[in-house]
């Protein structure tokens, strides 16, 4: 996917907790992707063309992720 990650270096196995993909060419398909991530907890979608449906896809199966458009 690209992107930054941002992990939780405290954590065993420092999961994966955000993830900065602003200004990418992400796809509905590859943020769909995200949500078998259960410890995300915030994703940057500024400038992205990831439509409105698959951000609330993801939003509904992980309700605790921040997403920043």
């Amino acid at each position: 996917l690209g992107g930054k990650p941002e992990v939780d270096e405290a954590a065993p196995g420092k999961p994966l907790t955000g993830i900065q993909l602003a200004r990418s060419a992400l796809t509905d398909i590859q943020l769909g992707q995200l949500s078998h991530v259960a410890t995300l907890r915030s994703i940057d979608l500024t400038d992205t063309h990831v439509s409105d449906s698959a951000i609330a896809a993801l939003q509904a199966t992980l309700p605790k992720v921040v997403i920043k458009r």
